[in-house]
């Protein structure tokens, strides 16, 4: 009997003390008809600044919703999406990032497709605009000289702050005389120490990703890529696509038969 009171005590002590286990209905988050998905899902996600949907005009809302969905998978739904507003927001380019994300988000649904003919014609409708043209470290990665192309990378760069005779990023030539891609994958991880209009963090990230891309890292190379194309649009008003946001959809479209599964449809 004395052992049974003993027991119950410790049984007691337990349900107390131990930390209680939510369900998973209490753990999901919430859901809106603005905004799907409740979080990213696949690597074509961006990024959204932080607005209210409630408030927001409705060419802000079909852009967002289409970013969700195309964050959650649903590609051909997505694609359909950004088809249908992508020529209003072309309108808006020269002062408006949310065609920067119109565009990116429509060139990924294009690729996550298989329409690499609509997706080839997008982008280099997209390079036509900017003035865009392939660099000599493009070229030379593509003719798998990856050493030799990073330092050319590091030899082109700007400065830090975008303003000529700053410091320019030291990652850039530690990754460059690195003894191996390991190495250069760890100088690349590296804060930029960038600042202002500048496109030395784009470069950077352009950068590590083909470092993965050398090891078959497809999934970090492409998640890479993704954040290198999306850097540098933090201000409206002066957004554009910088050199190195195009290179970096050239290698998303360059080595896009090696994107993992699950990634495409």
């Amino acid at each position: 009997m004395r052992f049974m009171r003993w027991l119950l005590i410790v049984v007691l002590l337990l349900t107390c003390l131990w930390p209680a286990v939510p369900s998973p209905a209490a753990a999901s988050p919430s859901t809106s008809p603005a905004s799907p998905s409740s979080g990213a899902t696949t690597i074509w996600c961006s990024p959204k600044r932080d607005i209210s949907l409630a408030r927001a005009p409705s060419d802000v809302v079909a852009l967002y919703h289409a970013m969700d969905v195309l964050c959650r998978g649903d590609y051909a739904n997505a694609r359909d999406q950004f088809a249908a507003i992508v020529p209003h927001w072309r309108k808006l380019q020269g002062d408006d990032s949310y065609w920067i994300d119109s565009a990116r988000g429509y060139f990924y649904s294009l690729i996550a497709t298989h329409q690499g003919p609509a997706a080839r014609a997008f982008l280099t409708g997209l390079e036509h605009d900017y003035q865009w043209e392939t660099n000599d470290g493009d070229r030379l990665f593509w003719h798998n000289q990856p050493k030799i192309a990073f330092m050319a990378y590091a030899a082109e760069a700007g400065t830090v702050s975008g303003m000529p005779g700053d410091p320019k990023d030291k990652n850039l030539d530690d990754a460059a005389n690195a003894r191996d891609m390991n190495a250069a994958i760890a100088s690349l991880q590296k804060p930029s120490g960038a600042y202002g209009p500048g496109d030395v963090d784009s470069l950077q990230l352009l950068m590590l990703g083909e470092a993965y891309q050398t090891l078959g890292r497809w999934s970090d190379a492409f998640a890479t890529w993704v954040r290198a194309a999306d850097d540098g649009h933090q201000v409206p008003e002066f957004d554009t696509f910088d050199k190195y946001n195009l290179s970096a959809l050239e290698m998303i479209y360059y080595y896009r038969a090696h994107i993992p599964a699950g990634q495409r449809s």
